[in-house]
């Protein structure tokens, strides 16, 4: 399929006072100092560096009211983003596993830890901050065959629009749209694995040739 054109959509926000780059700008001069109470300091801010911007990003694709009303733990957050797509599983439990290492031990933290640990969060919020963007410069898209008269054989509309997730397919065999709106675990699920193929989508000769998306697809768990 050629790609018609894609839109931006609005994102709405979580009415914080403060944002994960706050947090990482606390961080950052507390993490060159050698003093114990400077670096558990810097932990903490960093924690909530990437509390804020886990919770922003889920807020934003319309899942932080369900989670917060669910009192989700952290660990089952960076499950749903693992879901989304947006970090391999490994490269998470790396990160909880150093935040775990420095948060709960009942001692100083070793300066380099820290300073791996502020590299990671860094990243962590960068790459959040980056699918926020994704959505909000594309967060609609088209795509449509034509035949050889330049009339329209196909078209697939892919977009996420005020926390509905919506695919639909117009064909000659075949005519077929999804909605998924979270309200419940098993639908949550849903919308996740439906966000990983959005952001694949849009991907999609923009970013990535199409087979290179086209195999990525293929290689989702879509068993629910």
């Amino acid at each position: 399929m050629e790609l018609n054109g894609g839109g931006g959509i609005h994102l709405d926000f979580p009415d914080y006072e403060l944002n994960a780059y706050d947090y990482l700008e606390y961080a950052y001069p507390l993490c060159e100092e050698k003093s114990d109470s400077a670096l558990i300091s810097c932990v903490s801010h960093l924690k909530r560096a990437v509390d804020c911007q886990l919770d922003t990003f889920l807020y934003v694709i319309g899942l932080g009211k369900l989670f917060s009303k669910a009192n989700l733990k952290f660990e089952k957050k960076l499950e749903a983003i693992a879901l989304a797509g947006i970090f391999r599983s490994n490269v998470l439990v790396t990160l909880n596993r150093k935040r775990n290492t420095l948060e709960h031990k009942y001692s100083a933290p070793d300066v380099d830890d820290v300073r791996v640990y502020y590299e990671l969060v860094w990243a962590f919020v960068e790459v959040l901050e980056s699918h926020m963007m994704m959505l909000n410069s594309l967060g609609e898209n088209d795509w449509s065959n034509h035949d050889e008269a330049r009339q329209q054989t196909e078209h697939l509309y892919a977009g996420l629009k005020n926390g509905v997730l919506r695919f639909k397919v117009d064909s000659e065999i075949l005519t077929s749209e999804v909605k998924i709106k979270p309200s419940y675990e098993s639908s949550v699920k849903k919308f996740l694995i439906g966000i990983n193929i959005l952001f694949l989508l849009i991907r999609a000769e923009r970013m990535w040739p199409s087979d290179r998306v086209v195999e990525r697809l293929k290689s989702l768990d879509l068993t629910i």
